[in-house]
């Protein structure tokens, strides 16, 4: 019986811990998203304003 709990309290200590590590994965992945979108929003007013000078 003993085994068993201390069993099932390791395996939730690594699902738990593995979960923060994904988390903190996909909140990266996010900020790097989020860099993207405003680089290629840039980019795309530039060459808005470029073809409107060309007007």
């Amino acid at each position: 019986m003993m085994l068993t709990i201390c069993g099932n309290a390791l395996l939730y200590a690594a699902l738990f811990s593995y979960i923060i590590r994904l988390s903190k994965f996909a909140c990266i992945q996010a900020r790097q998203i989020q860099k993207y979108r405003e680089i290629v929003a840039l980019y795309e007013t530039r060459r808005k304003e470029e073809n409107h000078e060309r007007l």
